[in-house]
């Protein structure tokens, strides 16, 4: 066997890899009922546990060798960014109901500042 390696691009390694970590979570947790993850999430600690859970497999990765301790590196990774990608949007809507419910208020104000000012207009002419 000749030690030449054939180099491929970028691209081959990351579909390559993209194939590799397709994952919709690990089976023994869903017995269970919640996934610790799940609690993580619906208690706003995701993120620390998510940290803590991708260091601990990239440190047994390089012991291992094992590329499924890359997926769930990768797993934890497409989580954390799938929150961050809601709270973005979440911060969206919320900007967006606050200048419509602003607006609302505006023209309340603005409709009975007119009515007053019609109002007091009606009185002046009597």
């Amino acid at each position: 066997m000749s030690k030449e390696r054939l180099i491929r691009s970028i691209y081959y390694y990351r579909n390559l890899g993209v194939e590799y970590c397709k994952t919709d979570g690990s089976k023994h947790y869903k017995r269970n009922g919640i996934e610790p993850a799940e609690y993580a999430i619906a208690n706003g600690r995701f993120e620390n546990f998510a940290i803590v859970s991708i260091n601990k497999y990239v440190e047994r990765f390089t012991v291992t060798r094992n590329p499924e301790d890359l997926k769930k590196v990768v797993d934890y990774g497409h989580i954390l960014v799938g929150i961050e990608l809601d709270k973005q949007e979440q911060r969206i809507q919320d900007i967006q109901k606050d200048n419509i419910q602003s607006k609302t208020m505006f023209m309340k104000e603005y409709e009975k500042t007119k009515e007053e000012e019609v109002t007091e207009n009606d009185m002046g002419d009597r």
